[in-house]
């Protein structure tokens, strides 16, 4: 695996936190300086530190802030993007300081988040306006699932066990690239068969089987009637990137579209030939039939048998969804996401302390899924992330000697193995709909993995007293 190992691996960093906060616990100002190491190449460092800098204090309302961010070159492997680009650095350190500050101030750290925590409609620190916004209920869901009791959490560990348990609670706000285009084209056969070309990529995520249940809800036929390609760029429209957790937003409102110009002409052709108005008319199993007059009906055969002479040919729709926004390069206001994911983390720990082994016991996920178009792919997605967070968290480490990587095989590079999952993982959906998304739907891919860590870190943290480990991994 030496060459894997060479080619690319996540960002390290350096983050320094200082923040303002009342005896009441009210945070009246923040201070972030973030060093990202990228090694010897720019490749995706600038945009880091740009996507890390401006959620680096948190999704906290915060009057006073001041954030910035380095890119820093090394001598080391360059380093590339991986789940949840910069954020989860700045997570890691923005979240162990808010149980830090709650221990200071004898507060309930949950209650803490949820007095500062964004809500609908607050202003960010980029400017813009939040839509979309369930990171409360995250958090609420969470503690509940975890089994959450308030200030208890950091009291001092029991005297003379060697073996403590603690729990420990983060959250996270995250951007997806913005602006980006996607663009679809959706092809209906006269067998009441549908394909969706698209240049979006399904690497295990799912994304193909969202974009055909959009595309079949669209018009109204049964998922298994619709047929959805893989990027093939001489044939397939355009598209961004499948990366930014970004595919299911944006090329499923493309797919959307598409579809809905279909829908529109076989409303128009079923309006004429039932002699209804086309809002009297809905497209389901598929067919167009009068509401409330079931038997009154037409099969897409019939249609394309009405509109071209015979049961032969396709109707076409195709769209381009481009979304909107950027940051001013010299103020760092404008729109910096055409939607913000937000999530939460619960997690219970036991914690030997006479040989310092953690065992994670339980873990809670919760994220704002906007409308979860495949609730299971969803709830598989945050498994992924939970698993990814706690290798970051407890033993994932890159080792080098005068740069050269020293422990490049996954004998000697730790994952976490069956053994270490937790026995217990509760995944949770949030929806809260966003005005842009089809159906209301966000992004779900990265949301859960920052938060991971600090809440691992957290839950150590309470299990010791107030022992705070500040690197990674634990």
């Amino acid at each position: 695996r030496d060459e894997v190992f060479l080619t690319g691996r996540r960002y390290g960093a350096v983050v320094k936190i200082k923040t303002g906060v009342k005896r009441d616990g009210t945070i009246i100002a923040r201070e972030v300086q973030v060093f990202y190491e990228i090694g010897a190449y720019a490749l995706n460092g600038p945009v880091n530190a740009k996507t890390g800098c401006y959620v680096s204090s948190g999704p906290y309302n915060i009057p006073n802030r001041s954030l910035s961010t380095y890119s820093v070159y090394t001598n080391l492997p360059p380093t590339g993007p991986f789940r949840g680009v910069g954020v989860s650095h700045v997570c890691w350190a923005y979240e162990s300081e808010m149980d830090d500050i709650a221990r200071r101030l004898g507060l309930d750290p949950l209650a803490l988040r949820l007095q500062h925590l964004v809500k609908e409609g607050d202003v960010f620190v980029t400017g813009e306006k939040l839509v979309s916004v369930g990171i409360s209920d995250c958090l609420q869901r969470t503690a509940v699932a975890i089994g959450w009791k308030g200030k208890e959490e950091q009291s001092a560990p029991p005297a003379g066990k060697d073996v403590v348990r603690g729990k420990g609670l983060a959250v996270t706000i995250k951007s997806t690239t913005t602006p980006t285009t996607s663009s679809a084209q959706v092809r209906l056969n006269a067998d009441g068969s549908a394909i969706l070309l698209t240049s979006s990529v399904d690497m295990g995520q799912g994304a193909l089987t969202s974009l055909a249940q959009i595309v079949g809800d669209e018009l109204g036929l049964p998922f298994e009637k619709v047929s959805v390609s893989f990027p093939d760029t001489d044939m397939t429209p355009y598209d961004k990137s499948s990366s930014s957790s970004r595919t299911t937003f944006h090329m499923g409102q493309a797919a959307q579209q598409a579809a809905g110009e279909i829908r529109n002409q076989l409303l128009e052709v079923g309006a004429k030939k039932l002699e209804a108005r086309i809002e009297d008319l809905e497209l389901r199993e598929g067919a167009v039939s009068v509401r409330g007059v079931p038997d009154k009906r037409l099969s897409i055969t019939d249609i394309f048998t009405a509109r071209l002479g015979s049961s032969v040919g396709s109707m076409f729709g195709g769209y381009c969804f481009k979304t909107e926004g950027g940051l001013n390069p010299k103020t760092g206001k404008g729109k910096a996401a055409a939607f913000w994911f937000f999530s939460a983390c619960g997690v219970e720990v036991e914690v030997d302390r006479e040989t310092g082994k953690v065992r994670v016991l339980r873990i809670v996920t919760a994220v704002d899924a906007g409308k979860a178009i495949h609730p299971k792919q969803c709830g598989l997605q945050n498994e992924g992330s939970m698993l990814s967070g706690m290798g970051s968290a407890l033993f994932e480490e890159m080792v080098y000697d005068n740069g050269q990587p020293i422990n490049s095989s996954f004998l000697e590079y730790m994952l976490p193995s069956m053994q270490d999952h937790p026995a217990e993982f509760y995944s949770i959906l949030v929806e809260t709909p966003h005005p842009e998304g089809p159906h209301g739907a966000k992004g779900v891919g990265e949301a859960a993995l920052p938060p991971v860590a600090p809440a691992i870190g957290n839950a150590i943290a309470n299990a010791l007293g107030g022992i705070r480990c500040r690197d990674l991994p634990i």
